[in-house]
């Protein structure tokens, strides 16, 4: 049963967490933006992405914890 776990490695939840990112970039009026996230994304993390959408359901809280981030790691920065 080896397709059984989709995500098998630390590595696979950034390549989930980059589809959505990659949908948040290409809204009209997005939060952030990230050109590098769809190709982070690649066939695999679209994959989880799909498997997991049924279970999760919270996209949002992705976004939102994602553009919170970064506005605080750019203000620290300053």
């Amino acid at each position: 049963m080896e397709d059984e776990y989709i995500i098998r490695n630390i590595s696979d939840t950034a390549f989930w967490m980059a589809v959505y990112r990659a949908r948040e970039t290409e809204r009209r009026i997005p939060l952030f933006k990230d050109p590098f996230a769809d190709r982070l994304a690649g066939e695999h993390g679209k994959t989880i992405a799909k498997a997991m959408a049924a279970r999760v359901g919270n996209e949002w809280a992705f976004i939102v914890r994602t553009h919170l981030f970064d506005t605080f790691i750019l203000v620290m920065s300053e």
